[in-house]
């Protein structure tokens, strides 16, 4: 993982932003941001992308995910 802070991105805020493997990313997270809203991230949800990544690793395709 990997994380960087940002002074300002939202006005007299400091912003973190992390990346890194979905699975661990997921676990950490209570919300998602989804078509513009911020939404709680369901256990339900939460196995939906899960097993979409798997789907993309039995391709050989990566992903990475973001949280802020």
């Amino acid at each position: 993982m990997m994380t960087t802070f940002h002074k300002n991105y939202i006005p007299n805020r400091i912003v973190s932003f992390t990346k890194g493997a979905p699975d661990i990313i997921i676990s950490r997270c209570n919300a998602i941001y989804l078509n513009g809203e911020i939404k709680p991230l369901t256990n339900k949800l939460r196995e939906e992308i899960l097993n979409i990544n798997n789907q993309f690793s039995k391709k050989s395709l990566k992903s990475s995910s973001f949280r802020f």
